[in-house]
């Protein structure tokens, strides 16, 4: 199925899958944290079939034959920034307008500075900006599956660190590990 020149209701409907064979080339740039090489897609191995929409969003149809909308973009906006990507819903369940409507919201966010995808689910503007809420917050969360002797040297070398780096914004530990050369993210 050729793609119109505007994504609409009615051809969504009549979408199917167009099986698209890997040839074992590059994924998207995409460099393995663990190898540090580009990741190769796997020769005969089914891709999804991508139609752009407006404003950066796509149809994507997976070779199962799940249609849902999507977008994809660096987070910060730099040549640095990670890859993300945001799903807003499936096709027929989500509408197209209403996928439009979303795409629009999350672009004003990403706009004023809120990143509303993170691992952890929470928005960016939230996140705690100096070191001892986020160690605190780590080891609240990791604790109850810990053994009591990881638990207690763990609290005692966080109380040691706090007054060395407990105040100190994120950005500026972070900034102190890469200067350092330790870049195990």
């Amino acid at each position: 199925m050729t793609k119109p020149k505007k994504v609409t209701d009615a051809w969504l409907r009549n979408l199917k899958y167009r099986p698209l064979e890997s040839k074992g080339l590059k994924v998207d740039g995409a460099i393995s944290k663990r190898t540090g090489k580009p990741i190769e897609s796997r020769p005969g191995q089914l891709l999804p079939n991508r139609y752009p929409d407006e404003r950066g969003m796509y149809v994507n149809v997976a070779p199962t034959g799940r249609v849902t909308f999507r977008y994809s973009y660096r987070w910060p906006k730099t040549a640095q920034g990670r890859r993300q990507l945001v799903t807003y819903g499936d096709y027929p369940i989500l509408s197209l307008e209403k996928a439009r409507d979303q795409h629009i919201d999350f672009q004003r966010k990403l706009r004023d500075g809120i990143n509303r995808l993170r691992k952890d689910g929470s928005s960016a503007s939230t996140a705690p900006a100096d070191f001892r809420s986020v160690a605190v917050r780590w080891y609240e969360k990791n604790k109850p599956a810990k053994s009591d002797s990881w638990k207690e040297a763990n609290a005692r070398y966080l109380e040691w660190a706090y007054p060395y780096i407990g105040t100190r914004r994120r950005s500026a530990t972070d900034r102190t590990r890469h200067q350092r050369g330790n870049h195990a993210d």
